[in-house]
C-alpha cells in the first residue's frame, strides 16, 4: 500500500493532501480534505499504477464504500480520418455514443485543434473488451474514421472519498 500511496502523491501533486486506508481485495479508501481536488483528479483520469487501471469511485452523500462499482471508466477517445466538413460536435457525440456515455467533447471551434482529430471523453463499460478501431459510416460512404483509445489489460480498484 505504501508504494501506491507514494505513486499517487507524486501523480496528483496538485491534488492536495489525502489519507489512504487499505480495505483489502485490491481496494483502498482515499480521504480528501477538499472536494475540488477530488473533481480535478477524476477529470484528469484515467490513472494507472504498475500497468493496472485505477478505478475511481466518488460516492454520493448516502452511499457507502460497499456500493462502489468499478465496471466503468472514462477515457479520452480520439476520432481520426473524418473529412473536414464532417468534423462537428454532433458527429463527435454520435460516434462517442457508439462506445459509451459521452461526458464531454473537446472545444475544437478555436484555432487550438488537436491536429486532424476530435477528442471525446466517453464513459465506457470496462467489463467488455475495448476496441482498437471502428469503421464509421458517414452518409452511405464508409470511411476509416478510427477511434483510438487506451488498451486496458487488467483492472484493480481504488475508491475515492473526500
Amino acid at each position: 500500500m505504501e508504494a501506491i500511496t507514494c505513486t499517487l502523491r507524486s501523480m496528483w501533486r496538485s491534488g492536495g493532501a489525502f489519507k489512504i486506508r487499505d480495505l483489502g481485495s485490491n481496494t483502498a479508501l482515499l480521504l480528501f480534505d477538499d472536494e475540488a481536488n477530488v473533481n480535478c483528479i477524476l477529470m484528469q483520469g484515467p490513472w494507472s499504477f504498475d500497468k493496472y487501471l485505477i478505478g475511481l469511485y466518488k460516492p454520493g452523500d448516502d452511499a457507502s464504500v460497499d456500493d462502489a462499482s468499478f465496471n466503468r471508466a472514462s477515457f479520452w477517445i480520439q476520432i481520426h480520418g473524418l473529412p473536414i466538413r464532417r468534423i462537428s460536435k454532433v458527429n463527435a457525440e454520435a460516434i462517442g455514443q457508439t462506445l459509451g456515455i459521452v461526458e464531454r467533447i473537446d472545444d475544437f471551434s478555436s484555432s487550438d485543434r488537436h491536429g486532424k482529430c476530435i477528442r471525446v471523453r466517453v464513459n465506457i463499460d470496462i467489463t467488455q473488451s475495448l476496441c482498437r478501431g471502428r469503421m464509421v459510416n458517414l452518409g452511405g460512404k464508409n470511411l476509416n474514421g478510427f477511434l483510438s483509445n487506451m488498451i486496458v489489460s487488467l483492472f484493480s480498484a481504488i475508491s475515492v472519498v473526500f
